[in-house]
């Protein structure tokens, strides 16, 4: 219940006062703190607690280094770099948080099962 009230609440967040603001803003945000947060739960479940946070900085870095085609528009990976209205992005993140959120329920992190047995 806990992995669920952080990205509900922390995405919820930010795009509410955004809309009252008028700032169309507040979504890609959102949108994008969901997706990290589903990066750095798969990624903390997959390779051990160090490397969550570390893939969550990457991420946006590798995007903005090598996110762009020729033309300037993002390419279909770079999730973060879409325009707000978006499907692809939306889609991406919501299938990140929902791996991410499945990983760290069904699997033990990694590391963790050697540090029980000792």
């Amino acid at each position: 219940a806990t992995m669920l009230a952080v990205p509900l609440f922390g995405g919820s967040a930010v795009p509410i006062p955004s809309l009252l603001a008028g700032m169309s803003a507040g979504i890609p945000v959102a949108r994008n703190f969901v997706g990290y947060l589903g990066i750095g739960l798969i990624v903390q479940q997959l390779l051990g607690h160090l490397y969550g946070p570390l893939a969550v900085t990457l991420v946006p870095v590798l995007c903005a280094l090598i996110g762009l085609a020729p033309g300037g528009r993002p390419y279909l990976w770079t999730w973060p770099l879409h325009q707000a209205p978006s499907v692809i992005a939306a889609t991406a993140s919501l299938l990140l948080i929902t791996s991410g959120i499945a990983a760290a329920s069904f699997f033990t992190p990694r590391g963790a099962a050697r540090r029980a047995s000792t």
